[in-house]
C-alpha cells in the first residue's frame, strides 16, 4: 500500500448546459501508482465529458422527447416503454461517455509507454471508473452513469413518502481480487462500452450519490443490502445527522465551508475490518 490517496474525483456544474458530470475513480491499494492514475482518469474522463456536453446534448435531447413528452404535465413515466428508450438512447450516449473512456484509458496506457522502468507493470496504474451525466430535460431527470469495477450510483429521493431509490451501480468487494480495474478490454469495442452505461430517468430525486467501495462496504456490508431502501434511509438519516445542512441551498461561503468540514469529519468513520481510502459526490 502506498502513502498516497489512491481514490481521486471530478464533479463540475456546467451552468450554460444546465448539466451535472460527476467522475469518481478508486485506484487499487496493490497498485504502486493507482494514485496517479486515479487523479489522471478523472480529470481526462470530466473534462472530456463537459467539454462534448455542446456537441452531444441536442442529439440525447431529442432522443429523449422522442420517448418522454416533456409538455404533458399527466405524463406518466411507468408507461414509457423503457427497453426501446435505452436502446434508442444508448447508441447517441456512446458520443458522450464513449470518447470520454476511451481518451481516459488511452491517457492512462500513454503514460505507461512514456515511463514503463518507472511504472514496471501496467497492473501498477489500475484504477476503476465510475461517471455520471445528470441533466433536466422539461419536467424529468436523465441521469446517464458509466462504471468499470466496484462502487455504488444510487438516485434518492425521500421528497415523497415512502421514499425510493434507483440504483444505477451496486458492486461491493471485500478485497482487490474480486475487484475489476479499467483495462484495455473496456474499450475495445462499441459492445464492450455500451454494456457498462446505465440510464434512469425519474420525476425527481433528494440526491444523486457516489460512493466508492471504502464507504459502501463497512457502510452497506454486501449488495443485497444497497437493494433494500431501508438500508438507504439509515444512510441518509446518518449523514444528515452528521451535516445538518447538507442540502441547504445557503449563500454563503462559510456555511459551505461548515458542510465540507463536517463531511470530512464523517468520512474518517472509524471501521477496523477496512482501510481503504474513502471518497463520495452528492449531487443534489
Amino acid at each position: 500500500k502506498t502513502n498516497h490517496c489512491e481514490n481521486d474525483f471530478y464533479i463540475k456544474y456546467n451552468a450554460k448546459y444546465d448539466c451535472y458530470v460527476a467522475v469518481l475513480a478508486d485506484g487499487s491499494n496493490a497498485a504502486k501508482f493507482s494514485y496517479y492514475a486515479s487523479k489522471l482518469v478523472v480529470n481526462v474522463a470530466g473534462e472530456i465529458l463537459d467539454n462534448n456536453l455542446e456537441k452531444n446534448l441536442p442529439n440525447i435531447v431529442t432522443v429523449f422527447n422522442k420517448f418522454y413528452n416533456t409538455n404533458n404535465k399527466n405524463e406518466n413515466t411507468n408507461n414509457i416503454n423503457t427497453e426501446a428508450f435505452e436502446k434508442s438512447i444508448k447508441p447517441v450516449l456512446y458520443n458522450l461517455i464513449g470518447i470520454s473512456v476511451f481518451t481516459a484509458y488511452k491517457k492512462l496506457e500513454q503514460e505507461y509507454n512514456t515511463n514503463k522502468n518507472v511504472i514496471g507493470d501496467i497492473k501498477n496504474l489500475s484504477t476503476t471508473l465510475m461517471l455520471t451525466v445528470i441533466k433536466k430535460i422539461g419536467k424529468k431527470w436523465l441521469c446517464v452513469s458509466y462504471s468499470v469495477g466496484d462502487g455504488v450510483i444510487v438516485i434518492y429521493n425521500n421528497k415523497l413518502q415512502p421514499a425510493t431509490h434507483n440504483l444505477l451501480l451496486g458492486k461491493i468487494s471485500n478485497n482487490n481480487s474480486e475487484n475489476h480495474f479499467l483495462s484495455k478490454k473496456e474499450i475495445s469495442s462499441y459492445d464492450e462500452i455500451i454494456k457498462n452505461i446505465n440510464v434512469s430517468v425519474v420525476d425527481n430525486f433528494t440526491a444523486l450519490i457516489m460512493l466508492n467501495n471504502g464507504i459502501a462496504q463497512p457502510k452497506f456490508h454486501n449488495e443485497n443490502n444497497l437493494k433494500q431502501i431501508e438500508t438507504w434511509n439509515g444512510f441518509w438519516d446518518e449523514l444528515n445527522k452528521e451535516i445538518p445542512n447538507l442540502l441547504d441551498n445557503i449563500d454563503g461561503k462559510n456555511s459551505n465551508e461548515l458542510n465540507a468540514k463536517n463531511l470530512m469529519k464523517w468520512i474518517n468513520f472509524a471501521d477496523e475490518k477496512s482501510q481503504n481510502d474513502r471518497v463520495l459526490a452528492i449531487i443534489y
